[in-house]
């Protein structure tokens, strides 16, 4: 960025003269306005809120996000994140490489907007190499303990059919909070996972596209009697004051509810069965029931990538036959 008017006009003289000077000339002429970092946060957000781009909850984390981006990088302006001061933040982040990503992903939406405004000259969140994600032991329940967690959280009627729905249909918790009693088709026994508004509140799927998921003989029961207790509720499984569960409340109670419950061989670091241990273990149980990843993905709302990077290992092994040298054998 050019401080002065002589400076740039010096800028412009000399690219005039030298060709390999004009992509700094042509940065220069992009660049219309410097603005803020915060403020340029801002307008982002209200910009990406406005246009419906980000969930209300996800641009509050964003906020949250490339706030503490521009505090760490210690810049005024938002011009002045420059691909190394950016660079230098990340190899300070003492965090895994997924939460690095996603700062990364935060930044980049923020850039493009400004860019977009001519606020900056490029985008440094596109030119960092973000770290490799490295594959992760997952962590499900052994289908040995499935019984024993539904027995145990059958003590608390309210999130009892909220783990049932996690572990038999493979929904985010999130996806389950916004669950209604009209989602719940028991005749064609489809879970409908849609976008909608609610009073002044707006959802939708993480992936911004609806599905439908089946619902298998055991969740029917649960969903059947959930639908009974509470068909005039707006929400399918309501909260104590009958209000939508809060995500911050609704995991850490399941979790203390079957706290007790440890697998015998607990991986490092093992913290409790919660909802996304619950949704692995949808997955990996169809996986090893010989489902194609395709279709899981398409239950889960993901992609085939993802559910292939996760769940492969767990296909039964169909093709252990094909690799023998009958050949040999016959000779």
């Amino acid at each position: 960025m050019y401080r002065t008017r002589d400076e740039f006009l010096r800028v412009c003289e000399e690219a005039f003269f030298d060709p390999l000077r004009r992509p700094v000339l042509d940065a220069a002429l992009r660049v219309r306005e410097r603005i803020k970092a915060e403020e340029a946060i801002k307008r982002y957000l209200a910009h990406a809120q406005k246009n419906r781009r980000h969930m209300p909850s996800y641009t509050k984390i964003c906020g949250y996000t490339l706030r503490k981006i521009v505090r760490e990088t210690e810049i005024e302006y938002l011009d002045e994140l420059e691909i190394e001061r950016l660079e230098e933040y990340c190899d300070c982040l003492d965090v895994d490489p997924h939460t690095v990503r996603n700062h990364l992903a935060a930044l980049g939406g923020l850039l493009r907007w400004a860019h977009r405004n001519r606020h900056v000259s490029e985008n440094a969140a596109r030119l960092v190499d973000a770290p490799r994600l490295q594959a992760k032991e997952i962590v499900f329940v052994p289908p040995e303990l499935i019984n024993k967690v539904l027995k145990t959280v059958a003590e608390d009627p309210l999130v009892e059919g909220a783990v049932a729905t996690a572990l038999f249909a493979g929904l985010r918790r999130g996806e389950i909070q916004w669950l209604q009693p009209q989602d719940v088709d028991l005749d064609r026994r489809v879970l409908k996972v849609r976008a909608k508004a609610v009073g002044a509140e707006r959802w939708e799927p993480k992936t911004h596209k609806n599905r439908e998921v089946p619902i298998n003989s055991r969740l029917w029961g649960y969903l059947k009697r959930q639908t009974e207790q509470a068909p005039a509720s707006t929400w399918l499984f309501p909260a104590e004051k009958g209000g939508r569960w809060n995500g911050n409340k609704l995991g850490p109670r399941v979790r203390e509810l079957i706290r007790k419950i440890v697998p015998k061989q607990a991986p490092e670091g093992f913290a409790g069965y919660g909802f996304r241990e619950f949704r692995h273990t949808y997955a990996t149980i169809l996986a090893a029931q010989g489902v194609p990843l395709g279709r899981i993905a398409e239950y889960m709302g993901n992609s085939v990538l993802v559910i292939e990077r996760y769940y492969r290992g767990f296909l039964p092994s169909q093709h252990r036959d094909e690799v023998e040298f009958r050949l040999l054998e016959a000779t």
